[in-house]
């Protein structure tokens, strides 16, 4: 738990339990009482003029033994897997989504071409992975993420790679923001954009239940170290996880749409964009 006793000092901090959670004060505001979300307990911290400390932690009851998903699921919320305990895999991939910002993460071999922070919802069924395709295995870009981009100090052997591995598979897409707001469309409507999008060409890249493929295409874009060819990443939930292309350059689903980088033998009209928007935000 992080904590300073005026706002011009520096935080410090006390060791509770395992991912402190949430906190609330005693009426007096002398004792915060700490939620640990991983060991399932609480913690009483005293909070007094000269002094902050931890009193006592209370375990909430016996812990089971825990599944290889849920060990990865601690992993992923542990900053000590990276060097210096400096972040954790959830400080870019916010509770497995993302936080839509971008990063040099150094995985895609090159530096100097910071790549947006992609949502891990679903993931599983989304290889290839990295921007350029690159890593054939879920549990290869886990291993490259740990070692390339949050320079692991930890011993090979001790890397959580397959329980992290098997978080991710835990992990689903959102629904669509039609489904979430309850506006999905009138079906024979969907039905004239499901055309579009196959008449258009779409489904050459983002096909099958994930819709994406295994290649990479060139759509136009190139990085700063020239980079050409990208993976197309999987439509499932895209409508939650802008902005969109490599580097965040669409800040809607319309923009990716009007982009032209596409490969369409004639630009989208206004009526067909707006049919494979409405599509979009059903998947």
């Amino acid at each position: 738990m992080a904590f300073r006793t005026a706002s011009h000092l520096p935080f410090e901090r006390i060791h509770v339990g395992k991912r402190p959670e949430s906190v609330c004060l005693s009426a007096d505001q002398k004792l915060a009482f700490v939620v640990n979300r991983f060991d399932d307990s609480l913690s009483v911290v005293s909070l007094q003029p000269d002094s902050v400390a931890v009193r006592t932690t209370v375990a909430l009851g016996p812990m089971r033994q825990l599944t290889a998903a849920e060990v990865g699921e601690q992993k992923f919320y542990d900053a000590r897997v990276s060097l210096d305990g400096w972040y954790s895999c959830h400080s870019c991939h916010t509770d497995g989504h993302t936080n839509g910002l971008l990063a040099d993460t150094f995985g895609d071999e090159d530096r100097g071409a910071p790549k947006k922070v992609i949502s891990l919802l679903g993931v599983a069924t989304t290889g290839p992975w990295a921007w350029n395709g690159s890593k054939k295995q879920l549990e290869e870009q886990v291993h490259t993420s740990l070692l390339i981009s949050m320079q692991s100090q930890l011993a090979t052997e001790e890397l959580p790679i397959e329980p992290l591995a098997a978080y991710l598979r835990t992990l689903q897409p959102p629904p669509g923001i039609a489904a979430s707001r309850k506006q999905l469309p009138d079906p024979q409507i969907l039905q004239q954009a499901r055309l579009v999008f196959r008449n258009s060409g779409c489904s050459n890249c983002h096909a099958g239940e994930s819709l994406t493929t295994d290649d990479v295409f060139d759509v136009g874009i190139h990085d700063e170290q020239g980079e050409t060819n990208f993976n197309p990443p999987g439509l499932a939930g895209v409508s939650q996880r802008g902005p969109w292309f490599h580097d965040g350059r669409a800040t809607s689903l319309e923009d990716v749409l009007r982009s032209g980088h596409h490969d369409q033998s004639s630009p989208l009209n206004d009526s067909q964009i707006r049919l494979l928007l409405i599509l979009l935000e059903t998947l």
